[in-house]
C-alpha cells in the first residue's frame, strides 16, 4: 500500500492533530448556519489556512460531504504526469489518515487513457491537501480519489470533463468534486478583485470556454484554472445550471499589504 505523507503540515496548517482539529472544525463554523447542499462540486482556495482557510471553511460548511470525493487539482511542482491520479493507498494527517477510493480509482483508469497512476505529482503537492482536513471533519467516512492535472490542452480537459460525467452518473448523491484553486495573483488589490471577479462571472454561468477566453485574454493569474475548467465542462455536460459565490477574500485582508495580493474564492456548484 502506498502511504503518502503530509508535505505542508506545519506549513500551510497546524502539525499537532489537537490544534489542526480544532481549527479546521473552527473554520467550519465560520459559514452561515442553514441548509446544506446537496452540491455536483466545490471550488475551494489552497492557501495557508491563515490566509484562505476562512473561505474554505465558509464553502465546505455550505455542503454535505458524501463518502466519495474526486479532488481535481493543479500541479504547482511540475513533476509526475500531465493527468497524475494518486494510486490506491494512504494520504496521512496530523491525527488521521484516509484512503484512496479504489473503486473511483478503477472506473476513472477504465474510462480513459488520459488517466495515469503516478505518486510524482502528489508528493510535494498542497492543492489537494490542504483541503482534505475540511472535507474529513465533516465525513469522517470519507474515502478520495486525487487527480493532479498539468495541462491547459482544452481537449484534454473536455475528456477529464466527460470521464467524471461518468462517474457521476455511477454514484450520483454518493459523489462529490472538488476543484482546487486559488485566483489572481501578485497585482494591487483594486485590479486583483476586477480581475477575479471577470473569472468569477463565468465560473457562475458554468462557462468553461468563457473562463478560458477571459483568463488567456485578461491575463488572470488563476493556478487551478485547469482543474476548474475539468469540472466545468462536466457540469456543462451534466446541464448544471447553478453555481454560488459563497466566500470571497484575498491575502492583503490578512497582511494588510494590498500591493500585492492572492484572491481566494469559495464557490458551490448544484
Amino acid at each position: 500500500m502506498i502511504v503518502r505523507k503530509p508535505a505542508v503540515s506545519g506549513l500551510f496548517y497546524p502539525s499537532d492533530s489537537l490544534k489542526l482539529e480544532k481549527k479546521v472544525k473552527e473554520l467550519l463554523e465560520t459559514g452561515e448556519n442553514g441548509k446544506e447542499y446537496e452540491a455536483f462540486g466545490v471550488i475551494s482556495p489552497h492557501a495557508g489556512y491563515i490566509y484562505s482557510g476562512k473561505v474554505a471553511g465558509k464553502v465546505f460548511s455550505k455542503v454535505k460531504v458524501p463518502d466519495k470525493v474526486l479532488i481535481l487539482c493543479p500541479n504547482h511542482t511540475g513533476y509526475g504526469t500531465d493527468v497524475s491520479l494518486f494510486p490506491d493507498g494512504v494520504w496521512e494527517f496530523p491525527g488521521f489518515s484516509v484512503e484512496t477510493d479504489k473503486e473511483i480509482n478503477s472506473f476513472l483508469i477504465n474510462q480513459s487513457e488520459i488517466f495515469e497512476f503516478d505518486t510524482g505529482a502528489h508528493l510535494r503537492e498542497h492543492s489537494a491537501e490542504v483541503i482534505v482536513p475540511f472535507l474529513y471533519y465533516k465525513n469522517m467516512k470519507l474515502k478520495i480519489s486525487v487527480v493532479c492535472i498539468r495541462t491547459l490542452n482544452l481537449k484534454k480537459l473536455k475528456k477529464i470533463g466527460e470521464a467524471i460525467s461518468n462517474l457521476k452518473d455511477k454514484y450520483n448523491e454518493n459523489l462529490l468534486f472538488v476543484a482546487s484553486s486559488d485566483m489572481n495573483h501578485y497585482e494591487v488589490d483594486d485590479i486583483s478583485r476586477k480581475k477575479d471577479m471577470m473569472a468569477i462571472e463565468k465560473i457562475k454561468n458554468i462557462d468553461p470556454e468563457g473562463l478560458y477566453e477571459v483568463v488567456l485574454e485578461k491575463n488572470i493569474s488563476m493556478c487551478g484554472i485547469s482543474p476548474v475548467l475539468s469540472l466545468l465542462f462536466s457540469a456543462k455536460e451534466k446541464g448544471i445550471k447553478n453555481a454560488e459565490l459563497v466566500a470571497y477574500s484575498n491575502s492583503g485582508e490578512v497582511t494588510q499589504d494590498f500591493s500585492s495580493v492572492v484572491g481566494y474564492a469559495g464557490i458551490v456548484i448544484y
